[in-house]
C-alpha cells in the first residue's frame, strides 16, 4: 500500500469516527432538550389562557361589585349588576360558572357557605354533563321564567313567616344569611326580572336578596355587598389537571340611587 493511500485511510476512519461522535452527541443533547421544549409549549398553551381567565373573572367581581355598591336600594340593581359582567367578560366569552351576590359582615367576607353550596349543586359546568341547560339546570316558573336560585336563612328570633321579601332588616340585631345566583343565561334577562317589579312575588331572580332590602347609610348602617364569581377552567392541553378559578369582590353599599327604591 502506498503511504498516500494509508495515510488517507487513516484520516477517513478518523473523519469517520468523528463524525459518529458528534450525532451521538446530538442525540443525547437532542434527547435532553426535547421534553422541556414540549414541556414550554404546553406550559404556555395550558397557563397562558388560565392567567386570561383568572385576570377576568378578578376584573369582572371587582366591577359587578362597584356597580352594585353605586346602585344602592335600586330595584334593578342585580340587573346592572350583570350587565357590567359583559365587557369584563367579554375576552373570555363570557364563560362562568356561577355569580354569587352576597350579604357580607365585613369587607374581606367570603360567600357564606351554604351559597357556594347551592351555586355549585345547581352549576352545570361543575358536573359530568356536556352541554349546559339554557336555565343553568332550573325549572321554569309559572310565567316561563327560570326559577331564581339563592339562599336565605332568617336570623334567630325572626318570626317563622319571615321571607326575603318582607324582612326588615331593623327587626332583629343578628342579619341573615342572604344572596343570589346567577348563571350564564342570567345575562340577557330583562330588568322587570329583577326587584319587586316582577311577574310575581318570589320569582324574581333577586328574590333572596333584593335590592329593596339592602341598607345603604340612608336607611342604617350599611351593608357590605359581596360579589363570588367562579370558572372551572378546562384543560387545554389535556395534560394538566382542570383549574377552579374564583375571585370576590366585597364593597359597601352607597346611596346615589336609593330615591329610586
Amino acid at each position: 500500500m502506498r503511504p498516500f493511500t494509508a495515510l488517507a485511510l487513516r484520516f477517513g476512519l478518523r473523519a469517520r469516527a468523528g463524525a459518529r461522535r458528534e450525532r451521538g452527541s446530538l442525540a443525547v443533547e437532542a434527547a435532553l432538550i426535547t421534553p422541556l421544549f414540549v414541556l414550554l409549549i404546553f406550559g404556555t398553551a395550558e397557563f397562558g389562557p388560565l392567567f386570561l381567565h383568572s385576570s377576568a373573572i378578578k376584573n369582572a367581581a371587582v366591577d359587578a361589585a362597584r356597580e352594585a355598591s353605586s346602585a344602592g336600594r335600586a330595584q334593578d340593581a342585580d340587573w346592572a349588576l350583570m350587565q357590567s359582567l359583559r365587557p369584563s367578560l367579554n375576552p373570555i366569552r363570557n364563560k362562568f360558572d356561577y355569580v354569587i351576590v352576597y350579604r357580607a359582615g365585613s369587607i374581606d367576607e367570603n360567600p357564606p357557605a351554604e351559597c357556594i353550596a347551592e351555586g355549585a349543586r345547581w352549576s352545570k359546568r361543575l358536573g359530568t354533563e356536556p352541554t349546559r341547560d339554557p336555565n343553568g339546570g332550573r325549572p321554569n316558573d309559572a310565567n316561563g321564567f327560570p326559577q331564581p336560585v339563592g339562599v336565605f336563612v332568617p336570623p334567630a328570633g325572626a318570626p317563622a313567616d319571615v321571607t326575603p321579601l318582607t324582612f326588615t332588616w331593623g327587626r332583629v340585631p343578628t342579619a341573615p344569611v342572604a344572596c343570589n345566583i346567577y348563571y350564564l343565561k342570567d345575562l340577557v334577562l330583562a330588568a322587570n326580572r329583577f326587584g319587586n317589579v316582577g311577574p310575581g312575588n318570589g320569582t324574581q331572580m333577586d328574590y333572596y336578596w333584593p335590592g329593596g332590602n339592602r341598607v345603604d347609610y340612608m336607611t342604617g348602617p350599611q351593608d357590605f355587598l359581596g360579589v363570588y364569581i367562579q370558572m372551572n377552567n378546562q384543560s387545554t392541553s389535556g395534560f394538566f389537571h382542570d383549574h377552579l378559578i374564583k375571585h370576590r369582590a366585597v364593597m359597601q353599599i352607597e346611596a346615589r340611587r336609593s330615591s329610586e327604591s
